[in-house]
């Protein structure tokens, strides 16, 4: 029984020295992007398919127990947000790198995210990308038609637009136009000679 009093005691001694030695967090940074599987992404204003998923990797600074880490993100331009913890990864030098997978997120998703860190008596830290965010947008990915294309050339384009009606209920899968721009063969022109100014 004595035995079981010392032991208790030596535990409480060393889970409050842990404590005392814990140092407070001063840094969040160096985080990053990338498409799972894949490589690194720009840290804003990447594009992703729909079906993807995104790995974001942070640091902080030291290490120390009773950190955690969280990316909040939006992908209605901040109406709502969601919160995720981020898992411990590994230990590199003097800081600690965590990690999250976000997605895959539906299809025309504008993603908007900032970092956050707390630490038992520090004050939260956060990394926002210099105040303008990290984020990457999931492509829009549109229903696939099958049809024929159908080329239209010779046609004014309000006449087109006019018609697009009868063109999608033809059955037409797509339209091929001429290019848009100012030719440089006067009224002869197709449009595959652009004016060089």
């Amino acid at each position: 029984m004595r035995l079981l009093r010392v032991f208790l005691a030596v535990a409480i001694a060393l889970i409050g020295a842990a404590g005392a030695f814990s140092q407070q967090l001063s840094w969040v940074g160096d985080t990053n992007l990338y498409l799972t599987g894949v490589g690194g992404i720009p840290t804003l204003g990447g594009f992703v398919e729909p079906t993807q998923s995104v790995t974001v990797t942070t640091q902080t600074y030291p290490i120390s127990p009773g950190q955690s880490v969280f990316l909040v993100y939006s992908i209605d331009h901040w109406n709502t947000s969601a919160r995720v913890r981020l898992a411990f990864d590994y230990n590199t030098g003097n800081n600690t790198q965590w990690y999250a997978v976000l997605g895959p997120l539906k299809p025309n998703s504008d993603v908007l995210f900032y970092i956050e860190a707390d630490s038992t008596g520090s004050p939260t830290l956060y990394d926002n990308n210099s105040g303008q965010n990290f984020g990457f947008i999931s492509r829009f990915e549109p229903a696939v038609r099958r049809g024929a294309i159908l080329q239209w050339f010779a046609t004014p384009y309000s006449t087109i637009l006019q018609r697009l009606p009868e063109v999608a209920q033809a059955g037409y899968g797509a339209i091929y136009l001429p290019p848009p721009q100012k030719s440089g063969g006067g009224g002869v022109s197709v449009g595959y000679n652009p004016l060089d100014r």
